[in-house]
């Protein structure tokens, strides 16, 4: 009987966990963040998926749906509005979701490419998941 040796498949680099978090989400932590609650439970999970951003296992989306729910707080320069967006920079890094009508450009210049065989593309989609962009 011949004895098994384990192979090892050369590593990739571990993908960061998409995460889309709700307007609603934002706002919580930025009124708790406010109220100076470092025990509520939406700054400890602030601080948590912080971290996971930081290194790099987390990736955060917005939409530019954010931005114009940005808007209900009334005055785009209170205490509530410049903490929210604090917050979305600090967990977004500018990672967003891309406009539709730029998705459909480019889910129609793929299907064009694959038609004509060609791997060029004028507008950088190669993946399904190209709608999450950066801005």
């Amino acid at each position: 009987m011949t004895e098994a040796t384990p192979t090892t498949e050369p590593s990739r680099p571990k993908r960061p966990v998409r995460v889309y978090l709700d307007q609603k989400d934002f706002g919580r932590i930025a009124n708790a963040l406010l109220r100076g609650d470092q025990s509520s439970p939406d700054i400890i999970a602030y601080n948590q998926l912080k971290r996971c951003v930081d290194t790099d296992e987390v990736r955060v989306y917005f939409s530019f749906v954010h931005v114009v729910e940005a808007l209900r707080f009334g005055n785009p320069r209170s205490e509530v509005a410049a903490a929210y967006c604090e917050i979305i920079d600090a967990l977004t890094k500018g990672h967003c979701i891309r406009f539709p009508p730029h998705l459909q450009r480019a889910e129609l210049n793929l299907a064009l490419a694959e038609l004509t065989g060609s791997h060029r593309t004028t507008l950088e989609i190669h993946t399904p998941m190209a709608c999450m962009g950066r801005r």
